[in-house]
């Protein structure tokens, strides 16, 4: 799945920010993100690996592997799908604000109801005080600016667990997109990228615990 080839990128990332290797670290994000990466700053660059990272868990692994137990491989590969939908047919874009709008939808109904089930599951593994409420508090202005609410949500626990500002303006196509900041002016470094990593090994750790076990009941009976 996606999740483990963007790993890698993250992991690579964390020196060069590190040492402050600002144009290195760009160039090196560009590969793995549709966003403008050419004017980014360091808090820019560390938030938007942040955002990736758990996009990437969220939609890359968690969601396939359920997807997958749930319907097979078929499932699976069906919801791959539609992330890459919503990829090729991105809200922001103006020129196309119509088909990402729908596409946005469309995944938020596959998402989101879990989402909310799994999110509180996820916070246990590193202590998130406070994510509802930033949820709901930004929720108005993140849905007027056409983002999606799974997103808010995963990012809303990440920024609560990592007690850092996540989210903000980016740039697409040349056009600034104004999306709100959560936990705004919380400090933000590399450190933050490890530590989301060893959150989600953790989480990971526990969801394939939980499921071979689950098999092996099932296949006992």
């Amino acid at each position: 799945m996606s999740l483990s080839t963007h790993t890698r990128v993250f992991q690579q990332l964390r020196p060069l920010l590190e040492n402050n290797q600002k144009s290195a670290a760009r160039t090196l994000l560009a590969t793995i993100t549709i966003w403008d990466t050419t004017k980014l700053s360091l808090l820019g660059i560390n938030k938007l690996i942040l955002e990736l990272l758990i996009f990437r868990f969220v939609h890359g692994w968690l969601f396939p592997l359920i997807a997958f137990g749930l319907f097979g491989a078929a499932g699976s590969l069906l919801y791959i799908a539609i992330v890459a939908t919503q990829f090729a047919w991105l809200s922001y874009d103006k020129k196309i604000s119509d088909f990402g709008q729908f596409s946005t939808r469309m995944l938020d109904t596959l998402s989101f109801i879990p989402s909310l089930f799994l999110a509180p599951m996820f916070s246990v593994f590193c202590s998130s005080p406070g994510w509802l409420n930033t949820f709901s508090n930004t929720k108005k202005q993140w849905t007027e600016n056409r983002g999606s609410l799974t997103h808010l949500l995963w990012l809303a626990i990440v920024s609560a667990g990592c007690k850092c500002e996540l989210a903000g303006p980016l740039m697409l196509n040349d056009h600034k997109v104004p999306r709100p900041r959560i936990n705004f002016a919380k400090a933000i470094g590399p450190e933050h990228i490890t530590q989301l990593l060893n959150w989600i090994v953790r989480f990971k750790i526990f969801t394939l615990t939980l499921l071979v076990t689950v098999l092996l009941i099932i296949g006992l009976k």
